[in-house]
């Protein structure tokens, strides 16, 4: 089993979260930065994406090309990403090169350029990868969602922003909000693999620990979200029509998280589960069929959706609303209850084996303040799961708010008679 992690502080007070693993050959490193969508202003949408991607394009110290060409030269990785909530810079590297994507990543973050002309470049990028995701129906139908169930708030801002706010952000906002929220407070590091903690730690201290961006307080996060009810759909000429159902899901705080985890393999989590086997095993009504839980920090939701011929559109939905009318009815078996637990359990053991998996389940805990649970620590919490407390999560699953969203052949009328069906039956 993976070791104890611990945490540090350097010496501008950037929180360290490092945990060895002596049996890999790896380093992994991210720097994570509370810095997403959930806090942008309307008029900046899409300014973190942009941010990560101007982090790429040269520093001081480096060109675009000698950072791909340094972590390329030692086989590693070096990557980014942009969620509603945060940022992430992270790398993977062979152990005896540590000290490199820590350099790197330190200079991107302290000295980078955000050059005009780099900044215009990635505008073109943005706006290409903005055009790109209209032919992701998943995508599109997640957004349409966000925008039924997080009504008013900025969690329903876009990551990638839209053409038109993309096309405003100016280097000065750019800098404005890096001053904001690129601070010391609001940067964690996490480590994971093999690796000596001193060593890490004076490399740090001397690289970005002389990162200078103190405020007097962290970011506030969002005030707590009551998810709402309502339809989007998008006309669009894809083969399939895909269709996504929202309901109840836990914040990333909730007591009741790992009870949810379990509910939605015996949903649809699985191959084995009740949706699976009944739409698309028996009945053969659809490509493909998931359950999925979203969880934020102060909202939460169980997306259900699928992939279809329109002309199966409702006997599809008919099928799905009819195996969760049984779950809502007589709940669950306790054969299915332990299979799922052990599933979970075995998935997430499998799923932080490596330095890079570890590293990135660690950072996420940390830059929120939430205990950083050992794997025998979350191992415990879901066998200690009752059948009660399914039984519970399968409750607010049904009572509370739900919403549907549907891209493809679909016009007003269907999406309008589904929606509908949903509500009389299930809330009936």
């Amino acid at each position: 089993m993976i070791e104890l992690y611990i945490i540090k502080e350097l010496e501008n007070k950037i929180k360290v979260i490092m945990c060895e693993m002596k049996y890999s050959n790896t380093f992994s490193i991210g720097f994570f930065i509370k810095a997403g969508t959930a806090f942008e202003k309307n008029y900046n949408n899409g300014i973190s994406h942009l941010i990560e991607h101007m982090l790429f394009k040269g520093t001081e110290n480096r060109t675009t090309f000698d950072i791909a060409r340094i972590i390329d030269n030692i086989g590693g990785e070096l990557n980014a990403y942009t969620s509603k909530e945060c940022t992430g810079i992270y790398s993977k590297v062979l152990s005896k090169d540590y000290e490199i994507p820590i350099e790197i990543i330190s200079d991107m973050l302290m000295d980078s350029l955000y050059d005009e002309r780099d900044i215009k470049k990635e505008r073109s990028v943005i706006k290409e990868e903005i055009k790109s995701y209209e032919d992701s129906p998943e995508d599109i139908n997640y957004d349409l969602l966000s925008e039924i169930m997080y009504t008013g708030t900025k969690l329903t801002h876009p990551i990638l922003g839209t053409i038109k706010s993309v096309n405003k952000i100016t280097r000065k906002e750019i800098l404005e909000y890096i001053d904001e929220f690129y601070t010391n407070e609001n940067i964690i590091i996490s480590i994971a693999g093999d690796f000596n903690q001193e060593d890490v730690i004076k490399k740090l201290n001397s690289t970005i620990g002389k990162h200078e961006n103190c405020t007097n307080g962290e970011v506030e996060v969002y005030e707590p979200i009551t998810n709402q009810t309502g339809y989007k759909y998008k006309r669009k000429e894809f083969e399939q029509t895909h269709i996504d159902l929202a309901f109840w899901g836990p914040n990333a705080n909730d007591e009741l998280n790992y009870a949810a985890h379990v509910f939605n393999n015996i949903l649809a989590g699985t191959m084995s589960s009740r949706l699976f086997q009944k739409v698309r095993e028996e009945k053969g009504l659809v490509y493909s069929i998931y359950s999925q839980i979203s969880s934020y920090e102060n909202a939460g939701n169980t997306t259900v959706g699928f992939s279809l011929s329109h002309n199966n559109l409702f006997k599809a939905t008919e099928v799905v609303i009819e195996e969760l009318l049984k779950i809502k009815e007589k709940g669950i078996t306790m054969e299915e209850f332990e299979n799922s637990k052990k599933h979970l359990i075995g998935n997430i053991v499998l799923n932080t084996e490596t330095s890079d998996a570890y590293m990135n389940m660690m950072a996420k805990e940390l830059l929120f303040k939430r205990h950083v649970k050992t794997i025998e620590e979350i191992v415990d919490e879901i066998n200690n799961v009752s059948f009660e407390d399914v039984m519970e999560v399968i409750k607010l699953f049904f009572s509370n708010k739900k919403a549907v969203s549907s891209v493809g052949k679909i016009d007003k009328t269907n999406i309008d008679k589904i929606y509908n069906l949903i509500i009389e039956k299930l809330e009936g």
